[in-house]
Protein backbone atom coordinates (compact mmCIF):
# COMPACT_ATOMS: atom_id res chain seq x y z
CA UNK A 1 0.00 0.00 0.00
CA UNK A 2 1.52 3.07 -1.37
CA UNK A 3 1.93 6.27 1.49
CA UNK A 4 2.39 8.67 -0.87
CA UNK A 5 -0.51 11.35 -0.94
CA UNK A 6 -2.67 11.75 -4.65
CA UNK A 7 -2.95 14.87 -5.93
CA UNK A 8 -5.71 14.77 -8.29
CA UNK A 9 -5.00 18.25 -9.82
CA UNK A 10 -1.10 17.34 -10.61
CA UNK A 11 -2.93 14.35 -12.39
CA UNK A 12 -5.32 15.97 -14.66
CA UNK A 13 -2.47 18.52 -15.31
CA UNK A 14 0.01 15.76 -16.57
CA UNK A 15 -2.60 13.39 -18.61
CA UNK A 16 -3.55 16.90 -20.51
CA UNK A 17 -0.20 16.97 -21.53
CA UNK A 18 0.51 13.28 -22.39
CA UNK A 19 -2.65 13.32 -24.56
CA UNK A 20 -2.14 16.84 -25.86
CA UNK A 21 1.20 15.74 -27.26
CA UNK A 22 -0.35 11.95 -28.05
CA UNK A 23 -3.53 12.43 -29.12
CA UNK A 24 -3.25 16.11 -30.78
CA UNK A 25 -5.17 19.51 -29.74
CA UNK A 26 -9.12 19.85 -30.03
CA UNK A 27 -12.39 18.26 -28.32
CA UNK A 28 -12.10 15.01 -30.35
CA UNK A 29 -15.23 14.05 -29.20
CA UNK A 30 -16.54 11.51 -31.28
CA UNK A 31 -13.23 9.76 -31.62
CA UNK A 32 -12.92 9.38 -27.42
CA UNK A 33 -16.84 8.60 -27.38
CA UNK A 34 -15.60 5.56 -29.86
CA UNK A 35 -12.79 4.58 -27.98
CA UNK A 36 -15.14 4.04 -24.45
CA UNK A 37 -17.59 1.97 -26.27
CA UNK A 38 -14.71 -0.24 -27.03
CA UNK A 39 -13.29 -0.08 -23.89
CA UNK A 40 -16.94 -0.39 -22.65
CA UNK A 41 -16.62 -3.76 -24.43
CA UNK A 42 -13.46 -5.09 -22.44
CA UNK A 43 -15.40 -4.47 -19.59
CA UNK A 44 -18.26 -6.68 -20.18
CA UNK A 45 -15.70 -9.09 -21.33
CA UNK A 46 -13.38 -8.82 -17.59
CA UNK A 47 -16.42 -6.89 -15.52
CA UNK A 48 -13.53 -7.58 -12.28
CA UNK A 49 -10.43 -6.35 -14.29
CA UNK A 50 -10.25 -3.21 -13.24
CA UNK A 51 -7.50 -1.80 -15.34
CA UNK A 52 -10.34 -1.98 -18.19
CA UNK A 53 -12.73 0.14 -15.67
CA UNK A 54 -9.68 2.79 -15.40
CA UNK A 55 -9.23 2.91 -19.23
CA UNK A 56 -12.93 4.15 -19.20
CA UNK A 57 -12.36 6.50 -16.25
CA UNK A 58 -9.02 8.26 -18.05
CA UNK A 59 -11.04 8.62 -21.13
CA UNK A 60 -13.77 10.43 -19.66
CA UNK A 61 -11.48 12.75 -17.66
CA UNK A 62 -9.96 13.30 -21.52
CA UNK A 63 -13.13 14.12 -23.01
CA UNK A 64 -13.93 16.30 -20.03
CA UNK A 65 -10.64 18.85 -20.27
CA UNK A 66 -11.36 18.58 -24.25
CA UNK A 67 -14.72 20.26 -23.19
CA UNK A 68 -12.88 23.66 -22.27
CA UNK A 69 -13.09 22.58 -18.44
CA UNK A 70 -9.73 23.02 -16.54
CA UNK A 71 -8.13 20.61 -14.03
CA UNK A 72 -10.13 21.93 -11.05
CA UNK A 73 -13.21 22.79 -12.79
CA UNK A 74 -13.13 18.90 -13.72
CA UNK A 75 -12.71 18.23 -10.03
CA UNK A 76 -15.18 20.76 -8.75
CA UNK A 77 -17.70 19.07 -11.20
CA UNK A 78 -17.17 15.72 -9.82
CA UNK A 79 -17.43 16.90 -6.56
CA UNK A 80 -20.88 19.07 -7.22
CA UNK A 81 -22.29 15.85 -9.39
CA UNK A 82 -21.40 13.48 -6.36
CA UNK A 83 -23.23 15.47 -4.00
CA UNK A 84 -26.21 15.87 -6.55
CA UNK A 85 -26.74 12.26 -6.78
CA UNK A 86 -26.49 11.68 -3.10
CA UNK A 87 -29.27 14.53 -2.75
CA UNK A 88 -31.64 12.38 -4.99
CA UNK A 89 -34.34 9.90 -4.71
CA UNK A 90 -33.32 6.21 -5.83
CA UNK A 91 -35.39 3.53 -6.26
CA UNK A 92 -34.94 0.45 -4.37
CA UNK A 93 -32.28 -1.56 -5.98
CA UNK A 94 -33.36 -4.77 -4.76
CA UNK A 95 -36.43 -4.69 -6.66
CA UNK A 96 -34.25 -3.81 -10.18
CA UNK A 97 -32.95 -5.83 -13.55
CA UNK A 98 -29.42 -5.86 -12.47
CA UNK A 99 -28.71 -6.24 -15.94
CA UNK A 100 -30.53 -2.56 -16.47
CA UNK A 101 -29.55 1.21 -15.24
CA UNK A 102 -30.57 2.33 -11.94
CA UNK A 103 -31.91 6.05 -12.36
CA UNK A 104 -32.75 8.79 -9.84
CA UNK A 105 -36.67 9.07 -9.29
CA UNK A 106 -37.59 12.21 -11.91
CA UNK A 107 -40.87 13.17 -9.63
CA UNK A 108 -40.72 17.28 -10.50
CA UNK A 109 -38.54 19.25 -13.02
CA UNK A 110 -38.92 21.01 -16.77
CA UNK A 111 -38.69 19.93 -20.01
CA UNK A 112 -38.28 21.68 -23.29
CA UNK A 113 -40.94 20.63 -25.24
CA UNK A 114 -40.40 21.08 -29.38
CA UNK A 115 -43.80 21.43 -31.30
CA UNK A 116 -44.34 20.29 -34.89
CA UNK A 117 -47.38 22.36 -34.76
CA UNK A 118 -46.12 25.90 -33.47
CA UNK A 119 -44.22 27.19 -30.78
CA UNK A 120 -41.80 25.37 -28.52
CA UNK A 121 -42.75 25.26 -24.33
CA UNK A 122 -41.18 24.64 -21.40
CA UNK A 123 -43.39 22.42 -19.36
CA UNK A 124 -43.11 22.11 -15.33
CA UNK A 125 -44.48 19.21 -13.64
CA UNK A 126 -44.63 17.21 -10.82
CA UNK A 127 -45.02 12.96 -10.84
CA UNK A 128 -47.03 11.81 -8.01
CA UNK A 129 -46.77 8.06 -7.91
CA UNK A 130 -49.82 5.85 -7.83
CA UNK A 131 -49.85 2.46 -6.31
CA UNK A 132 -49.41 -0.31 -8.68
CA UNK A 133 -49.98 -3.89 -8.43
CA UNK A 134 -48.05 -4.39 -11.63
CA UNK A 135 -44.28 -4.09 -12.63
CA UNK A 136 -45.28 -0.63 -14.25
CA UNK A 137 -45.01 3.25 -12.48
CA UNK A 138 -48.34 4.78 -12.37
CA UNK A 139 -48.53 8.10 -12.20
CA UNK A 140 -50.53 11.22 -12.11
CA UNK A 141 -48.78 14.15 -13.22
CA UNK A 142 -49.52 18.02 -12.98
CA UNK A 143 -48.22 20.07 -15.82
CA UNK A 144 -47.96 23.73 -16.90
CA UNK A 145 -47.25 25.09 -20.23
CA UNK A 146 -44.94 27.85 -20.67
CA UNK A 147 -46.29 30.28 -22.96
CA UNK A 148 -50.18 28.72 -21.80
CA UNK A 149 -51.74 26.08 -24.78
CA UNK A 150 -53.01 27.73 -27.55
CA UNK A 151 -57.50 28.63 -27.34
CA UNK A 152 -58.98 25.37 -27.95
CA UNK A 153 -55.91 23.19 -27.18
CA UNK A 154 -56.28 20.54 -24.35
CA UNK A 155 -54.31 17.55 -22.79
CA UNK A 156 -55.57 14.00 -23.64
CA UNK A 157 -53.04 11.99 -21.82
CA UNK A 158 -49.51 12.84 -20.60
CA UNK A 159 -47.02 9.89 -19.90
CA UNK A 160 -43.86 8.92 -19.19
CA UNK A 161 -42.04 7.05 -21.61
CA UNK A 162 -39.58 4.16 -21.19
CA UNK A 163 -36.67 6.50 -20.95
CA UNK A 164 -38.60 8.49 -18.52
CA UNK A 165 -39.14 11.53 -20.85
CA UNK A 166 -42.59 13.04 -20.46
CA UNK A 167 -44.53 12.43 -23.92
CA UNK A 168 -47.90 14.86 -24.06
CA UNK A 169 -51.17 14.23 -26.13
CA UNK A 170 -53.05 17.55 -26.73
CA UNK A 171 -56.01 17.59 -29.12
CA UNK A 172 -57.96 20.98 -30.31
CA UNK A 173 -61.38 20.79 -29.76
CA UNK A 174 -62.16 23.24 -32.64
CA UNK A 175 -59.40 21.13 -34.68
CA UNK A 176 -59.86 17.50 -35.78
CA UNK A 177 -56.72 15.57 -35.13
CA UNK A 178 -54.02 15.55 -32.52
CA UNK A 179 -50.39 16.20 -32.23
CA UNK A 180 -48.51 14.96 -29.53
CA UNK A 181 -44.94 16.57 -27.89
CA UNK A 182 -42.16 14.58 -25.99
CA UNK A 183 -39.83 16.68 -24.06
CA UNK A 184 -36.05 16.23 -22.90
CA UNK A 185 -35.15 16.66 -19.46
CA UNK A 186 -33.26 19.86 -19.14
CA UNK A 187 -31.68 19.85 -16.05
CA UNK A 188 -29.19 16.97 -16.99
CA UNK A 189 -28.60 13.79 -15.62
Amino acid sequence: MSTNKFDFLAHLERQRKFSVHTFGPGARSQGIVDHIRKELIEVLAAPSDLFEWIDVVILALDGAWRSGAEPQQIIDALVEKQTKNESRQWPDWKFSDPSKAIEHVRNQGAVKVENSNGPAYTVTFVVKDRPSTTNTRDVDIEINFDPPLPTGDFINTAALDMAEHIVISISNHMKSGSYEVKGRDIYGA
